[in-house]
């Protein structure tokens, strides 16, 4: 019996274990075994959202989902205040089971699948549609008309807007002026002065726990810094800034050249006028698009996601074309880390771009205007200018020349390709023209919707009408604008309104429109869009 004993010991220790390797390889063969191949690997699909921004809904739709948000894709952000709609894709998940999301989603629903070969990616975007309510308004419908009119003909400056910059005391702009000109510890302190107490504390004690206690629940970029320096030492700036996702790094770099464009078309428009084109402008070259080089709406959102109060109100809808764009930042510092074992590993994890920036998209060309024969084939509507890079052209005339001036002010070489922010640039319109459709609602109640959204159509809510007779009136305008076109440029024209931080600001404060200091907008997007907006010499707006 003990013998039995013994040779059960030794065969037991004798026991050896298999290790079993999962290359990628086998891992790609795995999950696609588990999915069907007649099926593409992609499905498309509508997202309705309110009160959050695209990367906040696809964070919460992933979590679900036990999936990494590098497997949805989508062509543009959207606002968080406002109510948007946008087409998204998600990488080999069952629709029987996107469809079943929707009992676990609050504030957002997803709808209208359809399967692709292709994911949807950043850049794609063909356009916004906006719907945009303006109440409290004073005006008769003649003079409404004589506005929408002069806008549709006269168009509106095509700046980037507020948001663009940030909503803080400290611009966007100005940070990325630091990091192109190495100044690594100033970009630093910049970030940390986007809250005024903070920036006070730091400056004068340069304390990393004690700014760190200070920060609000929100605050990733100031945390993230702070937390590398408490790690690294109090001097490794440059590893801090470097922690940033390379797209929040290049968002500050881009931001100064679109500071550049607003302020050059503004030189431009005071010293040539916004009426036609004139001897020295740019022009694309026939068959190239202005899209903005790796500037994009889709940024705005990583610094300022809870902070949009110039866009308050939107409802947007994509319409998306082709492929042609970015892919979605690896980078994005929305991203968790929750995944099951059914998540699909990065495979441009080995093929990170060798300088900040570089851009898959081909290079836009435009050409000088030389003769005045040459001038009277175009109209303003075709005139660009360039955002600063090393594979544009500058106006010959006197507006080439303050481009070098302030480029000079900033102590970086922008036709340097070999340097660490690649910056190849592009041209951007400096007029754009919407097409829009309006109409007149009166309203009693100032809280009542005066538009749908596309979840309200759903449901099969009737539409608001006018109340005859209605104590206040509210002017419903319709319009589309390209890919990185402001909606808010555009109410600023038809209102006549100012565009700056401290009055988009002050529209978030509702107020009855019987009020003497009443200034509401209400609006959708749709991406197209369901928006709000205010004004001093038209409309109010209200969200």
């Amino acid at each position: 019996m003990q013998d039995d004993i013994k040779e059960d010991q030794q065969s037991t220790e004798e026991i050896k274990y298999i290790r079993v390797i999962h290359t990628k390889e086998a891992k790609e063969i795995r999950r696609d075994t588990r999915w069907p191949a007649d099926l593409p690997k992609f499905i498309h699909m509508s997202m309705f959202k309110e009160n959050k921004d695209t990367a906040e809904a696809v964070d919460i739709i992933c979590r679900l989902l036990k999936i990494k948000p590098k497997n949805v894709g989508y062509a543009g952000t959207k606002d968080k205040r406002g109510v948007t709609v946008q087409r998204i894709s998600i990488n080999k998940v069952p629709i029987d089971r996107l469809i079943k999301l929707n009992d676990r989603l609050f504030g957002i629903k997803i709808g209208n699948f359809k399967y692709s070969n292709e994911p949807l990616r950043l850049g794609d975007l063909k356009g916004n549609q906006f719907t945009v309510v303006l109440r409290g308004i004073d005006k008769s419908p003649e003079e409404l008309e004589s506005a929408v009119k002069e806008l549709e003909t006269t168009g509106f400056i095509n700046y980037f807007g507020a948001q663009r910059f940030g909503t803080q005391s400290t611009g966007t702009h100005q940070v990325g002026m630091a990091l192109l000109e190495g100044d690594y510890e100033k970009a630093f302190a910049l970030i940390l002065s986007r809250d005024e107490s903070i920036k006070t504390f730091w400056e004068k004690t340069k304390d990393i726990a004690g700014t760190l206690k200070m920060l609000p629940p929100k605050s990733y970029i100031e945390r993230l810094i702070l937390n590398t320096l408490k790690k690294l030492g109090p001097k490794a700036y440059v590893n801090a800034i470097e922690m940033l996702p390379r797209n929040l790094r290049m968002l500050y770099v881009h931001s100064v050249q679109s500071y550049v464009f607003n302020l050059m078309t503004t030189e431009r428009i005071q010293q040539y006028g916004h009426d036609k084109p004139v001897v020295g402008d740019l022009v694309l070259v026939e068959g190239a698009e202005d899209i903005d080089n790796l500037i994009n709406e889709d940024e705005e959102e990583l610094i300022d996601n809870e902070d949009s109060s110039s866009t308050s109100g939107k409802r947007k809808r994509n319409e998306n074309r082709g492929r042609g764009g970015e892919k979605r930042s690896k980078g994005s510092f929305n991203n968790r880390d929750e995944v099951d074992e059914e998540d699909e590993d990065d495979e441009d994890d080995e093929k990170k771009p060798e300088k900040e920036g570089t851009s898959k998209r081909g290079v836009i060309r435009a050409r000088v205007l030389m003769t005045e024969e040459d001038v009277q084939n175009y109209s303003i509507s075709d005139v660009v200018l360039p955002l600063p890079g090393s594979d544009v052209i500058y106006p010959t005339h006197d507006i080439g020349k303050k481009y070098q001036h302030i480029l000079n002010t900033i102590h970086f070489d922008f036709s340097n390709k070999e340097s660490k922010f690649f910056l190849p640039g592009s041209y951007r319109k400096i007029i754009a023209k919407p097409k829009i459709k309006w109409s007149i609602f009166k309203y009693d109640d100032f809280k009542v919707p005066l538009c749908l959204t596309d979840a309200d159509i759903l449901s099969n809510k009737p539409a608001p009408v006018s109340v005859p007779g209605g104590q206040y009136t509210a002017m419903v305008v319709e319009f589309t604008l390209p890919p990185s076109c402001y909606a808010t440029m555009c109410i600023r024209e038809l209102c006549k309104q100012s565009s700056t931080v401290f009055h988009q600001i002050s529209l978030n404060s509702y107020s009855d429109p019987s009020s003497s200091t009443s200034s509401t907008t209400s609006s959708t997007a749709s991406s197209s869009s369901t928006a709000s907006s205010s004004s001093s010499s038209l409309p109010n707006q209200d969200k």
